[in-house]
């Protein structure tokens, strides 16, 4: 259900509308290091997933989601603090699409198979450009990132739980570990 209304939501529609509407209020939780960001943004991909499961035969606690959204802020954490990836010309939204896509794995229930399918999307996906973010760029577009990055983190994870095969090398490949500092 999206808050504040009557419209029941398919999790990746309900991650998009949720993700925008929670990125409306994330300058109060900015995250800083060589790259900054709003780790409240990964809420709107963790709410749309508990609120599917919550509706299933496996609801899910208030406990499993704050753990997902700590698991989500730590993930996302640990790549802005030594990866500034706006000098790179990527926008940090990038982050919550792959911080959401692993605490989805675990709360949709995925196997380990699934899990690294999905992971491997979120890196390979086409990882938004920074330009969006500035002017003469900056439009629409940023209002609404971290609910497409919800969307995609959601969709992706759905992808993989039906079995989409995953790029074998995309966690591994040698140009990411000169690219990212872990």
């Amino acid at each position: 259900k999206l808050p504040g209304t009557l419209f029941e939501l398919n999790p990746v529609k309900g991650a998009f509308d949720l993700g925008s509407l929670i990125q409306h209020l994330d300058q109060n939780d900015a995250y800083l290091g060589a790259e900054y960001g709003y780790p409240s943004n990964n809420l709107g991909a963790i709410l749309a997933v508990a609120g599917q499961r919550s509706c299933s035969h496996a609801p899910i606690t208030l406990k499993e989601v704050l753990i997902a959204e700590i698991k989500a802020h730590e993930i996302q954490g640990i790549f802005q603090i030594n990866n500034a990836f706006n000098r790179r010309g990527l926008n940090r939204t990038m982050l919550v699409k792959i911080a959401s896509s692993a605490v989805v794995v675990h709360l949709t229930q995925l196997d380990k198979e699934q899990a690294f399918s999905a992971l491997s999307y979120a890196w390979q996906d086409g990882n938004p450009l920074q330009a969006f973010h500035k002017a003469p760029n900056s439009g629409p577009r940023n209002g609404w990132a971290a609910g497409d990055a919800c969307l995609r983190a959601v969709y992706l994870s759905l992808l993989a739980k039906a079995s989409q095969t995953s790029a074998p090398n995309a966690l591994t490949t040698p140009r990411l570990e000169t690219f990212f500092t872990y």
